[in-house]
């Protein structure tokens, strides 16, 4: 059996493990500043949650508006989450 679990949500939900409300609020919250939560469980329980960022480079607002002005329509893919995704867009 697997003693330490480290992923998202449905990966710990799918082996077993619960997730407190406290942890699952604090997920959202850091997921409106464009970070990605990381739960952390250990032998079933949960234990903890880290955040991790990928900051958008300096150069992505200018070349977005350059594709822009250019008639082309950038679209972002993601493995982020919804709420992760619309933060970094909105930066």
């Amino acid at each position: 059996p697997l003693f330490q679990q480290v992923g998202s949500r449905m990966l710990l939900s799918e082996r077993g493990v619960s997730i407190p409300s406290e942890a699952e609020k604090y997920l959202m919250a850091v997921e409106e500043y464009a970070k990605t939560g990381i739960l952390v469980a250990y032998h079933g329980s949960f234990v903890g949650i880290l955040v991790v960022s990928d900051p958008l480079k300096k150069e992505a607002t200018v070349v977005i508006e350059t594709l822009k002005k250019m008639g082309i329509v950038p679209v972002m893919v993601t493995g982020d989450n919804l709420r992760t995704a619309r933060a970094i867009a909105k930066e």
